[in-house]
């Protein structure tokens, strides 16, 4: 399952709906002071990429105060789901930790990730050579039918571009497995 970090389900959360893009609902949250997710366009390998504007507001915890993204898909099988998000390059600005950003299906308690966890002269010579930084994280998926991937930005400085949900078998390849095809159809 692969989705376009664009391509996520809008949510009614506090009596509005959050919007792709910068529609009146993004402007309204930033005019207000508040974080809010919006689209970065012809950015990176897809369409375009998200991140949390403004980009200068402070991190945040997963939760119903952080912006996130949801991303509805039918699962077949229970089992492992490997999430690979793919991300912009970027280099720690932050003393003390790197970026973070948090991931979990359905109502399951939020993995925190920090995007820089291996960030070795090594890890940045292959973030260069790739123009994106790869991350993973595992879940366990009870049961198949449909499942909810929740993403918050924790931080701001985090551009996600690209979501591989890997139940087996994905290949490795520079521009990974093109979009799928019903995710992209049903999330517009």
């Amino acid at each position: 399952m692969v989705m376009a970090s664009a391509h996520w389900h809008a949510r009614l959360r506090r009596g509005r709906w959050l919007r792709l893009h910068r529609s009146r609902a993004f402007l309204e949250e930033l005019a207000r002071g508040r974080r809010a997710v919006g689209t970065i366009p012809d950015f990176g390998r897809t369409l375009s990429a998200m991140s949390v504007f403004p980009v200068d507001s402070a991190s945040r915890d997963a939760g119903a105060a952080s912006p996130s993204l949801d991303y509805r898909m039918y699962i077949f099988h229970a089992g492992t789901a490997v999430v690979n998000a793919i991300l912009g390059p970027t280099r720690n600005f932050v003393p003390g930790r790197g970026l973070r950003f948090s991931m979990a299906f359905d109502d399951q308690t939020p993995h925190v990730i920090d995007t820089l966890e291996h960030d070795t002269q090594r890890d940045w010579e292959e973030t260069v050579k790739d123009s994106v930084r790869y991350v993973k994280a595992s879940f366990t998926l009870a049961q198949p039918g449909y499942h909810t991937l929740k993403v918050w930005m924790v931080d701001p400085g985090i551009v996600l571009e690209k979501l591989v949900v890997d139940l087996g078998g994905v290949k490795p390849s520079y521009l990974g497995p093109p979009e799928s095809y019903r995710v992209a159809e049903n999330s517009r």
